[in-house]
């Protein structure tokens, strides 16, 4: 009787913990995004915008950045390199589950100050641009983990990517 009662109290315990787990996005690590299966439309991801956790919309040859990214809330990983993006738009901080942000080979001049608000990213790649500048708030990220400025017209950065704690590559 007294297994049963267990057995019951804990089969409880995981219900109520899965059914508070769809409330919340599960965040995959950087391991588990790079086997994730990608979409690479922009119209497909939109169709099953509820279950979007990846899209590579790589030398798509877009000059903006797609309004329409905005709708896809559980994104994770963003891969919009070799394009000929010229900024990022300040709505960018609505994508709260973005964890991988890959931007490298563009025409960005600027980083937006919203970026600071990405708290889950942990990856940032926005080699091979025309960054002048980083934003004193990316020291917001405290997840992030890489940091990739390689190749930008950066000639000083703020003081305050020392706040970046658990940077492993810059």
């Amino acid at each position: 009787m007294k297994y049963w009662i267990g057995t019951l109290l804990a089969g409880s315990l995981v219900l109520l913990a899965h059914d508070n787990s769809k409330a919340q996005t599960q965040l995959l690590d950087s391991a588990t995004l790079e086997r994730v299966e990608p979409y690479e439309s922009l119209d497909t991801a939109l169709k099953y915008a509820d279950k979007t956790i990846k899209l590579v919309l790589r030398k798509s040859h877009l000059k903006e950045f797609p309004k329409d990214i905005a709708k896809l809330q559980k994104l994770q990983y963003l891969d919009l390199s070799k394009n000929k993006i010229t900024e990022i738009p300040a709505w960018i901080d609505t994508l709260k589950d973005l964890r991988m942000l890959i931007l490298s080979k563009n025409s960005l001049t600027s980083l937006p100050t919203e970026i600071g608000r990405l708290s889950n990213l942990i990856y940032l790649n926005v080699n091979q641009n025309e960054l002048e500048s980083i934003p004193v708030q990316i020291s917001s990220l405290q997840n992030l983990l890489w940091l990739d400025l390689w190749s930008n017209n950066i000639n000083s950065f703020p003081d305050e990517l020392k706040y970046l704690k658990n940077l492993r590559v810059l």
